[in-house]
């Protein structure tokens, strides 16, 4: 109580919070500061930050119990909830976090470097810092500003600026289905009609490559027949099971480029059909640059697609031809199926791949790949003989 004399609470502030502290400590902040509570029983203002700090939502919050809840308003909500809540809607140097000890309240601010301002789009990279991996956003400007939370979760961007370090794969697949045969004249150049259900495999971890770094020719099983495929990939942030089609683009984080390098001679004559070895190599599945959010994307169904094999324009297509939309690919493998918050979704590959060309082009050591997808960017590799 010391600590909020002390702080000065203005009238007026933009939210409020509803305390379920106890009556004691209601009785005695009612005694305190009585004007706080004229218009609405049992509700504190909450004080404002003197140096500008606004509210960044903790992970964690001694509050979260059954016995002492914060209330929203409209809806009762746990503590987290409610920071949630208040984190989206912040006011200019709100209140940060409100700590309970025993008869007592303190009241916590950060410096305004901490805030997270309300953002639309978001282009997101991964990248090494000497802390180890960690996100940034990046900005018209070409600028680079820390990413606070859980990717997965709730995170904001700070006002932090960044120097980004060596770029990583946008994220470490939790799951890494994809989808075989979903563009129209991709079947066609094959020789077969479109699937009437979406064709999926799965590939590996092992698999995911980061931007700039080499896609390996295997040694132990060599491959005579390597493969590019210019992909979307769809990024799920939440858990997914069951999802319709009209909910679909709720549970997506966003969008980023892939390369489904595939070993055409284990995808048939050497591995009888199996997609899953031909496509499963180490390093057989770049990723990135960045990760895009759909509001940055728009309608991820009317994107240029292209790869580019050193220098030359390999596969250019667009999106629209795909046979099953990303709404469709999301509801049909989440049905009866839990897809975990992180999976990672290849979507599928337009004409022009190295086995339909004649004569077929593949790919060998010294060449560099380049995934081109318009409002994304460009997932460059080099392509390098790997060795046992």
């Amino acid at each position: 109580l010391k600590d909020l004399e002390n702080r000065a609470i203005p009238e007026g502030v933009d939210f409020n919070v509803i305390s379920g502290l106890g009556r004691e400590a209601v009785g005695k902040l009612k005694k305190h500061r009585p004007r706080t509570f004229q218009r609405q029983p049992r509700t504190m203002h909450v004080p404002r930050c003197r140096d500008g700090g606004e509210f960044q939502a903790p992970q964690q919050h001694p509050l979260q119990t059954r016995a002492h809840r914060l209330v929203l308003p409209q809806a009762r909500q746990s503590v987290p909830a409610l920071f949630r809540a208040t984190h989206e809607r912040t006011v200019a140097g709100a209140l940060l976090a409100v700590k309970r000890r025993p008869r007592a309240l303190f009241v916590h601010c950060l410096p305004a470097v901490e805030r997270c301002p309300t953002t639309g789009g978001v282009k997101i990279i991964r990248h090494l810092t000497p802390s180890g991996p960690a996100y940034a956003a990046l900005q018209p400007n070409g600028s680079a500003r820390e990413i606070a939370g859980d990717l997965f979760g709730d995170f904001c961007v700070t006002d932090r600026v960044v120097q980004p370090g060596k770029l990583l794969a946008p994220l470490v697949p939790a799951c890494l289905p994809a989808i075989g045969l979903n563009y129209a004249k991709h079947a066609a150049e094959g020789g077969k009609p479109p699937p009437q259900r979406p064709m999926w495999f799965m590939k590996l971890p092992g698999t995911v490559q980061n931007p700039g770094d080499p896609i390996m020719l295997p040694a132990s099983q060599p491959t005579a027949q390597p493969d590019f495929e210019a992909e979307l990939a769809i990024i799920l942030k939440r858990p997914a099971r069951n999802v319709s089609k009209a909910r679909a683009l709720d549970y997506v984080l966003g969008f980023t480029c892939a390369n489904d390098v595939s070993a055409r001679d284990w995808q048939r004559e050497l591995g009888s059909g199996q997609f899953c070895h031909a496509k499963g190599f180490d390093t057989f599945c770049p990723l990135g640059p960045v990760i895009v959010t759909p509001d940055e994307i728009g309608n991820p169904t009317a994107l240029r697609i292209r790869s580019i094999l050193n220098g030359t324009v390999m596969q250019d297509s667009n999106t629209a031809d795909q046979i099953f939309d990303v709404p469709t690919v999301i509801e049909f493998l989440t049905a009866d199926k839990t897809l975990p918050a992180g999976t990672v979704i290849l979507t599928g590959t337009p004409e022009g791949v190295g086995f339909a060309r004649k004569p077929p082009v593949w790919l060998k050591a010294g060449d560099t790949i380049a995934i081109e997808i318009e409002k994304i960017g460009t997932l460059t590799n080099p392509v390098v003989q790997g060795k046992i």
